[in-house]
């Protein structure tokens, strides 16, 4: 059985159809899981079901309150397609994501089924369970502690030193919301807070006299809103008399991971293999860490973007960090946010004054496959005169090299204040890709189709075949450049951010602007400056951008030549032609007019403001930010462009953190621009009720959301169209959007000891709707929007001893479209049905264990079919460090009261610490 299904019978929050390709008749199973805990990774899964096969699966994650999305490449498994966001991306603010899936004939489905990256679906994020000693007075927390962001400045850890040179020193200077009355120092055990000083910028303590030996300092801190944060923890020895210091070999330490997976998966009549080897490196001294990961994956290809990952990073304390291989730089919102990049980075924090830098590869060269059609077309055959017919091929199926660097100057006064300037630069290489590959194939149709002149017989040929085969037969035109897939493109970010803290961080202002210049083809380089003044205009007048009525009356006066640069002076910063976006930053009209307005929604800039507030466990935040429709940042794709949005929330934290309300309304349109008619305008509402008292004990999760959508649209549009018989026509289309969704969720965790016996029953209960607004008012041959789904689950998880442990988990799923949509039916509904049983048994404890388990789902309604598995595996551990593990997986399909064979899957794993 495959995790999939086990999660769509564990009973997660709901599950949803996304058709797509009708002919094809392909259809998205996803589940989301129930509220992950924060600071964990998390695993979404999805399974499609259909003859087209997927070419590529992503999924897209942000934390709530983000710009952009992180893409997550799904992988296939066990018959399901899988992907895991990582734990720093699983916050308490909360969780959106949204999944597609691109198919052969290049259509998509995708979950949520509507605009999935303008309204991705939200999963509240449980707290992280409570770790740490708490302070006097304070209950048990179920947060896990913040981390302090302290600096040991002396002694440094394990460091030696003689009895007369010890000197405590910390520095607080990037603690945020510091409660100064609550820091205490330890040495030993023995509280030595009253000898130290303390300020909101460091700790300094003389301790008398130590005996020789290893000593141990913990400091203790607390936020001002009541929470602990991590102590910090280290030691130092005390050399007695005649003690050296020990020498670098012996101070060094390393650790280490191996972890190889493969799987075969056969579905059908195909075979899909995997293997993954993981290998984590880490070592050093305390004053300088190395850090080395290798990733090898059997999915990687001269044809895609790389799947394997070489890094290592080099740190010192908290003041240098050098990544060099693939990693995630993260700058600022509208320049880079973690993505990929490969080459090498820099990162020096002197608290005061902080610099990065990054410069590397966004995108390598990808050539082009070799098989048909895949790197060429014949896009025409024409006659020359000359008697030999000219076959016209272009270049297709390739990826310009992406080049990247970007910087970023972070200035800062004791955490009060900070002003950062970011820059970046992407830009694509035109000549990394090759114009001839020799052996690369594709199809020559019949001369006779296009020409009277004879040519070489119709069929596949290699470009090298094909020259020869022309010989004194035709000839052809392969362009140098322009050619029919992508052109390169050049993109410069620049802008700034700003932060501002009053009342020891409890109000916080932060502003961040930037602007963008994209060039969508520099093929041909930069314009003269001569060019430049026909670049806005037809007119050679010495200006950019004049504008002449009929009667040849200036109506914009734009720009003399001599106020513009010289685009040639520029190019190695940024290539300046006729296809740059934009020509203009500013609309010129509108600055006329007004140019504060102007300049408010210049179509290639964004800007955020942000103020947040924290008093007596409140946390209040209102955010305004707009994106133009023309910011393009080439280091952040899934930056959602063409937006203003306005957000106010309200986050109320009680006894200690278990419970939680919140409180969260957003208004977002497409309004940007002045000219824009009917805008897209979106309002959510979401209430949020979380309440964690700790560990084993029961816990339940409450999510309401409603979003509306409309577009302002009263009227119907008139559309001309043309007909069979040639004559064009006037009919109505009903373009009006008045949409409203609601989402709840109701998740129950109740865990129950009874002796040795632990139980652990979940209840989940959920529903999205989907409402048309209009609905009485369509025409009855309009395609409605309407649906409905709900989802009851029930769950529980028994531990009869440390041998042996079980699940048994039952779900019901409905889904129904309304009669509008079904051709005068009554409408169209399919009920999900699924359960299945899950053991682990231990054959010998912490040694060797077996597991196994049954499953099925069963589809009734409209559609009719039924999926059965079986699963299992053992896993063995021979030494502490080391682990194996192998599975299989079985599922029947069935349909028409037919049995198939729809997957069969094994999996192996090794796994070594040392």
């Amino acid at each position: 059985m495959t995790r999939m299904l086990k999660t769509i019978i564990s009973g997660s929050v709901f599950l949803i159809i996304a058709v797509g390709n009708l002919t094809a008749q392909v259809t998205l199973y996803h589940v989301p899981p129930d509220p992950p805990t924060a600071g964990e990774p998390f695993r979404l899964e999805a399974v499609i079901f259909g003859k087209a096969p997927v070419i590529n699966a992503r999924l897209l994650h942000r934390v709530v309150g983000s710009a952009s999305f992180q893409e997550v490449h799904m992988r296939f498994s066990e018959g399901t397609w899988y992907g895991i966001i990582p734990a720093g991306h699983v916050k308490e603010e909360g969780l959106e994501y949204a999944i597609i899936f691109t198919l052969t004939d290049f259509s998509a489905v995708a979950f949520p089924m509507e605009d999935p990256l303008g309204t991705p679906h939200l999963l509240p994020v449980e707290p992280a369970p409570y770790m740490g000693r708490v302070f006097e007075n304070a209950t048990e927390s179920t947060v896990k502690l913040l981390e302090a962001d302290v600096l040991i400045i002396s002694p440094e850890e394990e460091e030696i030193l003689d009895p007369d040179e010890v000197l405590i020193a910390v520095s607080l200077f990037s603690v945020v919301g510091l409660d100064l009355d609550a820091v205490k120092v330890f040495i030993d055990q023995e509280d030595i807070t009253d000898i130290c000083e303390i300020t909101p910028e460091i700790i300094i303590c003389e301790p008398s006299l130590l005996d020789a030996g290893i000593h141990t300092v913990n400091i203790e801190l607390r936020n001002i809103y009541g929470y602990s944060l991590q102590p910090t923890t280290w030691s130092f020895t005390v050399a007695g008399v005649g003690s050296r210091l020990v020498t670098a070999s012996e101070e060094f330490s390393y650790s280490g991971k191996i972890r190889s997976d493969f799987s075969l998966d056969q579905i059908d009549t195909e075979t899909l293999g995997l293997g993954i080897t993981n290998i984590n490196l880490d070592g050093g001294w305390n004053w300088l860490r190395f850090k080395a990961n290798l990733k090898l994956s059997t999915e990687e290809s001269e044809f895609r973007q790389p799947r394997n990952r070489y890094s290592l990073s080099i740190k010192s304390g908290r003041n240098i960090l050098v990544n060099l291989g693939d990693f995630t730089p993260v700058l600022s919102r509208y320049t880079i946010d973690g993505k990929r990049v490969r080459g090498f980075g820099i990162d020096i924090n002197l608290n005061f004054l902080r610099f990065q830098l990054v410069n590397g590869q966004l995108e390598r060269t990808v050539q082009g496959r070799t098989d048909s059609d895949a790197s060429y077309v014949i896009t025409d055959i024409k006659s020359q005169g000359t008697g030999l017919p000219l076959y016209y091929l272009d270049r297709v199926g390739y990826t310009f090299e992406r080049s990247y660097q970007a910087y970023r100057l972070m200035l800062a006064y004791k955490n009060r204040f900070h002003l950062g300037l970011n820059f970046h630069k992407a830009k694509d290489e035109p000549y990394s890709v090759y114009q001839k590959i020799n052996d690369a194939i594709f199809t020559v149709p019949n001369w006779a189709n296009y020409v009277s002149e004879t040519g070489i017989d119709s069929g596949e040929y290699t470009l090298s075949g094909f020259e020869a085969a022309l010989e004194g037969v035709g000839e052809y035109i392969l362009p140098s450049k322009d050619w029919a897939d992508d052109d390169p493109l050049d993109n410069v970010v620049f802008g700034f951010d700003a932060g501002f803290a009053f009342d020891n961080r409890r109000l916080t202002f932060d502003v961040a602007w930037a602007m963008s210049l994209l060039n969508k083809n520099i093929w041909d380089g930069a314009l003269t400056l001569a060019e430049m003044d026909t670049a806005l205009d037809d007119s050679v007048d010495g200006f950019v951008g004049r504008l002449y009525d009929e009667f040849g009356a200036v109506t914009s006066l734009g720009f003399t030549l001599d106020e513009m640069i010289d685009p040639s002076i520029v190019q190695d910063f940024f290539i300046v032609n006729q296809y740059m976006t934009p020509l203009v930053p500013i609309d010129l009209e509108l600055y006329e007019e007004s140019p504060f307005q102007a300049y408010l929604r210049m179509p290639s800039s964004a800007y955020r403001m942000k103020f947040r507030a924290y008093y007596y466990e409140n946390t209040f935040e209102m955010s305004y930010s707009q994106v133009g429709p023309e910011f393009i940042s080439l280091a952040n794709p899934y930056l959602t462009i063409n937006v203003r949005e306005f957000v106010i929330s309200d986050l109320i934290r009680l006894f200690h953190n278990k419970l939680r309300l919140q409180v969260s309304y957003k208004y977002k349109d497409n309004k940007v621009l002045l000219i824009q008619t009917d805008p897209n305008v979106q309002g959510t509402t979401t209430m949020n009720f979380t309440f964690t008292p700790g560990i084993d004990l029961p816990s339940a999760v409450i999510n309401l959301q409603s979003i509306s959508r409309g577009n302002g649209k009263t009227l119907l549009d008139s559309v001309w169209y043309t007909g069979s018989t040639g004559e064009d026509s006037l009919a109505l289309e009903d373009l009006r959007k008045d949409l409203k969704t609601k989402n709840s969720l109701l998740s129950l965790s109740v865990p129950i000891r009874s002796g040795e016996i632990k139980y652990q029953f979940t209840f989940t209960m959920s529903s999205i709707s989907v409402e048309d607004q209009l609905a009485e008012e369509r025409d009855e041959d309009f395609l409605s929007s309407n649906s409905t789904a709900k989802t009851i689950a029930f769950g529980t998880n028994i531990q009869f001893s440390k041998r042996l442990r079980t699940s048994i988990n039952l779900s019901s799923y409905s889904f129904e479209l309304p009669e509008s949509m079904t051709a005068g039916e009554e409408g169209l509904k399919t009920v999900y049905t699924s359960l299945g049983l899950n053991s682990i048994y231990f054959l010998v404890p912490d040694k060797l264990k077996i597991m196994g388990g049954l499953n099925g789902l069963r589809a009734t309604g409209i559609s009719e079919f039924g999926n059965y598995g079986i699963n299992g595996g053992v896993e063995w551990k021979p030494w502490k460090r080391l682990s194996a593990k192998a599975g299989f997986s079985v599922k029947a399909n069935q349909s028409d009261s037919e049995f198939a064979l729809g997957t069969l899957a094994v999996k192996f794993s090794v796994n070594y610490l040392f």
